[in-house]
């Protein structure tokens, strides 16, 4: 199907996306088609470091960090075609946070060892090669405030062109929540460009930073944020080419941020996305806050008596025998 679609970036390899050292592979897709141009989001997700939220998070010893996934908004619209990418992955920092049944939120272990820290954010690097735009989203207070505080701590030791943006997302949305979302929206995008333009099979412009979104799971906030950033370049790109954005089409892109939203957060936590009713309806409602509470129930149970067994499946599957 994806070797089919109007942008997918390298029709000779059909089953990967050709980022510079990620195999990606195709997650889901949705698509729009109107007399007048065509839109398409697709997923890549990473085959490294996979797991379950509370047995695999932060970097492995190679720098590969837990759910790494990219995400390819699209158009093509009178000979031209646009390109913007947006990634997604656990805080690039050796730390983990085990299951315990006798809390909802289990402590935060970070490796004490800066050096440690450093190499491994170093190999991290060698992975993404491209300049970043960190938005951190975690809370500041608490372990969140500690791994948060290291995040920027080693961003500002390791040289380089990234950038890092730190929005507590939980405070910022807390009077407003519409407002909040669009407090972080527009000051990431003001640190990122617009994708990559080709005209008649020629490179006019080139994506030359990519946001990068973090929560503590890469899920629902991340969601929430990944999306209203991807809605204003759509914006733009149909104003650029004297359009605006239909009910039909922002229906279609809510609907299929909706269900990425659950693709990606059944793959990594076991249930559907959390602040799914703010992804596809653009606000919050009472019948998604109770979505919410019977999700991370059932992300509870699942971490606590599910997810181990699933990461010996899974370490089998992508790399051979496990052992726990």
């Amino acid at each position: 199907l994806l070797s089919t679609l109007p942008f997918h970036p390298s029709p000779s390899t059909p089953y990967s996306y050709r980022w510079p050292c990620h195999p990606y592979h195709p997650t889901i897709t949705s698509t729009y088609t109107s007399p007048s141009y065509n839109l398409t989001l697709t997923t890549y997700r990473s085959p490294n470091r996979q797991g379950p939220r509370y047995e695999v998070r932060g970097l492995d010893e190679e720098g590969h960090a837990a759910n790494t996934c990219l995400t390819v908004l699209g158009m093509e619209i009178e000979g031209k075609r646009y390109t913007y990418e947006i990634l997604r992955g656990s805080i690039p920092l050796l730390w983990s946070s085990p299951c315990s049944p006798s809390v909802y939120n289990p402590p935060v272990t970070i490796d004490p060892n800066l050096l440690s820290q450093v190499s491994a954010y170093k190999k991290f690097l060698l992975h993404e090669p491209t300049r970043l735009i960190y938005v951190n989203l975690v809370d500041k207070k608490g372990d969140q405030k500690r791994l948060g505080t290291l995040f920027k701590q080693i961003v500002e030791e390791v040289p380089s062109d990234h950038v890092y943006i730190w929005h507590d997302f939980h405070s910022l949305t807390s009077q407003s929540f519409t407002s909040g979302v669009s407090s972080i929206t527009s000051s990431s995008l003001s640190f990122s460009d617009t994708g990559t333009l080709t005209e008649n099979g020629k490179v006019i412009k080139r994506q030359r930073k990519h946001i990068r979104v973090n929560c503590m799971d890469c899920l629902d906030r991340t969601n929430v944020i990944q999306s209203s950033i991807s809605l204003r370049v759509l914006r733009r790109w149909l104003e650029d080419n004297g359009r605006g954005v239909s009910g039909e089409v922002e229906e279609w892109y809510k609907r299929s941020w909706g269900k990425n939203a659950d693709e990606v957060a059944r793959h990594y936590a076991g249930t559907n996305a959390l602040k799914r009713d703010f992804t596809r309806k653009g606000r919050r409602t009472n019948w998604g806050k109770v979505e919410d509470g019977i999700n991370s129930g059932v992300r509870w149970y699942k971490g606590n008596f599910m997810d181990s067994s699933k990461l010996e499946g899974l370490r089998i599957f992508f790399g051979g025998c496990y052992s726990p």
